[in-house]
């Protein structure tokens, strides 16, 4: 039997109390890796509980003190839809018409959600330098030929309710806005990746308006073969279904009249009619500027750039509509059916305003 050691009541510290007394030896044959070890009043504690000890220490400091949304300038609106849909061709004609912005593809506002509400608990001044920093380094930053120090500075200076996550995002787009088209006030965004979480987005900008672009799923998986973005049609057709189905949940959370749908099919077969429909949405009146976007010759960043866009500058296309009847194998167009007709019905159904949609600004 263990021998049991005595010790005397008064020697033992009060709770709460600090110890006073030396620090006891390693005990024999007690493992190596215990010397690294704490004491707690002469305990010994396992590193697992240190490491649990400062987490729950710091869980006050981790959570966000700010809000994703905030009071903004102006109202945003995001064109969203699945790559090769004609996303490019809508933002340049809207920026034809020389009272509306949009800077070239971002990437960077998901990962400024995730940064933001993990590192929200610091001081507004390091959130300010993480947000602003994850723009300036992302890879396609420099088609927006900005310098965001004046920016950062701004940021920094805001108080009460507008230190949030839209403010932030607000000031960079504002940034771009005054150096690149200043006489324009109302800006948005076209970046089809964030078609994959829209609800976030929408989280972000609750009053931002929703241009959803929709393309027949045949054709768009096509411009993905053709320009090699994909390989196989079954994975540009889980793309759009994915995009779509994501655009759909995010709409359901906003009011009546704050998204439109708008078929691309009819941006190049009826472009007039669709620019003013969209000038209506958008509360700006409509000007003939957005018809011929491709004599503006106006630098949009990223279309001088990028392969893929070498068409945006050029005059509309009708052949581009049916184009993937030749192009498409009979198997591929299969396949591109089986995964997204029945969405694709529904959807261009409700931009041809055949199907009466709840959250479609037109009923």
């Amino acid at each position: 039997m263990s021998e049991v050691i005595q010790r005397d009541p008064e020697a033992v510290p009060a709770a709460g109390a600090l110890c006073t007394e030396p620090p006891r030896e390693r005990p024999a044959g007690a493992p190596k890796h215990d010397l690294g070890r704490r004491r707690l009043y002469q305990g010994w504690v396992p590193r697992w509980g240190i490491w649990l000890h400062g987490q729950l220490m710091n869980v006050g400091a981790a959570l966000p003190k700010y809000r994703l949304a905030g009071p903004l300038q102006s109202d945003p609106f995001f064109i969203l839809g699945c790559g090769r849909s004609g996303n490019t061709l809508l933002r340049a004609m809207l920026c034809a018409h020389g009272d509306m912005v949009i800077p070239p593809e971002s990437y960077t506002v998901g990962r400024c959600i995730k940064q933001f509400l993990r590192y929200g608990g610091h001081p507004w001044s390091v959130v300010c330098d993480i947000l602003i920093g994850t723009f300036e380094e992302h890879r396609e930053f420099f088609t927006w030929d900005l310098d965001l120090r004046e920016t950062r500075a701004e940021a920094k200076a805001l108080r009460g309710e507008r230190r949030s996550l839209a403010n932030v995002l607000e000031l960079i787009y504002l940034a771009y806005r005054d150096k690149h088209f200043p006489g324009a006030h109302r800006w948005g965004d076209k970046t089809p990746f964030y078609s994959l979480f829209a609800s976030r987005v929408v989280e972000v900008f609750p009053r931002a308006k929703i241009i959803h672009l929709v393309r027949d799923p045949r054709a768009c998986a096509n411009s993905y073969l053709q320009c090699g973005m994909y390989d196989r049609a079954s994975e540009a057709a889980w793309h759009w279904r994915r995009s779509h189905e994501e655009i759909a949940r995010a709409r359901r959370r906003l009011p009546p009249g704050q998204s439109v749908v708008v078929c691309y099919e009819d941006l190049v077969t009826e472009p007039e009619q669709v620019c003013r429909e969209l000038a209506a949405f958008l509360e700006t009146p409509f000007r003939a500027a957005m018809l011929s976007h491709s004599q503006r010759g106006k630098r949009l960043g990223d279309v001088e750039v990028r392969s893929h866009h070498a068409n945006v500058m050029k005059p509309l296309n009708r052949d581009s509509v049916a184009k993937w009847k030749q192009e498409l194998s009979a198997e591929d167009i299969r396949i591109v059916e089986s995964i997204c007709g029945r969405l694709s019905s529904r959807f261009l159904s409700i931009a041809n305003n055949e199907e009466n949609d709840p959250y479609f600004c037109g009923n």
